[in-house]
């Protein structure tokens, strides 16, 4: 191998693991949907995640996005998990009883339940797809009936109610335990918040609302970026080429990955209603909103947001105060 071929090679793989840990995402080698595979894209356990990362560097649609990070692979209109045939423009899957949610992922089609699923849990997939645009996907892991209850009525009756139809979140879905511990992860590239498998959601189910509400804001944050601007004037930080201060503190960007302890142990500013919020303007926004906007007298919030009481004399949860009251108005 010449040396260009061997920089080339090795670009690809070092641009593979980049986006596997940032986007968190699996490709097993069963769901191989490369160019020469005949394989179809048979539904809810051969989604997005299954494409073949071979994809990386192909634009199917020529849209100049590539595949792995292309929230439409073949330019139908139809998001890759919503779609039967994420490869094939012509062909999307059959909507028999022209809900707007295709058969393969409906939990009901003219009274026939999916395996596991209630009239209930079908009647909230349903609802949260019509009035937020959001569709919960069962796929390799699925939703329970309680879960689903709990997160329909988190968007449509509790929290997230006012919450306007975001056009980069459209599905909810499951995945196992992630190997770095992320409970959920908003996936801005295919308009999807993954929620992980994980102790503490399954001991503490509020805690999976205020994970979804977390992600929800970072969705929101790149729908309305003049929201996240205003937030990050008021917020302390500063980006800077190679690294991100808050206020008198310089931190170099890797050292968020690597020793994120040091910065926890050294920003003590009442702004921070938990120490992920310190984590970086991106995370602060979302902790913050996410404290700001909740309310309930619950225990388990105090362990989430332990330094809330003086985050809420702050001016910046003010700020989020207010917003709520316009935005969710």
């Amino acid at each position: 191998m010449n040396s260009i071929k061997f920089k080339i090679a090795l670009l690809t793989i070092l641009f593979s693991l980049s986006l596997s840990a940032n986007e968190g995402l699996s490709f097993p080698e069963k769901f191989n949907l490369g160019k020469k595979s005949n394989q179809k894209h048979f539904g809810p356990k051969n989604h997005i995640t299954g494409i073949d990362s071979n994809r990386n560097f192909t634009d199917l649609d020529k849209d100049g996005v590539y595949d792995l990070m292309d929230s439409d692979i073949d330019g139908d209109g139809v998001t890759n998990y919503l779609d039967l045939f994420p490869l094939d423009k012509k062909k999307k899957g059959v909507d028999k009883d022209r809900d707007g949610l295709p058969d393969f992922v409906d939990f009901e089609v003219f009274g026939k339940l999916k395996e596991g699923m209630n009239t209930e849990s079908a009647d909230y997939q349903k609802k949260l797809f019509k009035i937020k645009g959001i569709t919960i996907f069962n796929g390799d892991f699925f939703f329970k009936n309680s879960e689903i209850k709990r997160v329909a009525k988190l968007y449509l009756k509790k929290e997230l109610k006012g919450l306007r139809k975001l056009k980069n979140l459209k599905v909810l879905f499951k995945q196992p335990p992630h190997a770095m511990g992320y409970r959920a992860k908003f996936r801005h590239n295919h308009k999807a918040i993954t929620l992980y498998e994980n102790e503490d959601h399954r001991g503490n189910p509020f805690h999976q609302e205020l994970s979804l509400a977390h992600e929800s804001f970072h969705a929101l944050a790149e729908e309305i970026p003049t929201f996240y601007q205003d937030f990050v004037g008021l917020s302390g930080w500063t980006e800077h080429e190679d690294q991100l201060s808050y206020e008198d503190d310089f931190f170099d960007h890797t050292i968020f990955r690597t020793k994120p302890d040091i910065i926890i142990q050294r920003l003590k500013a009442p702004e921070f209603p938990s120490d992920y919020s310190k984590l970086g303007p991106e995370e602060m926004f979302a902790e913050c909103a996410t404290a700001s906007l909740f309310d309930r007298k619950d225990a388990s919030s105090r362990f989430k947001y332990p330094y809330l009481n003086k985050y809420k004399t702050t001016p910046l949860h003010q700020f989020f105060v207010s917003y709520f009251h316009t935005l969710f108005n």
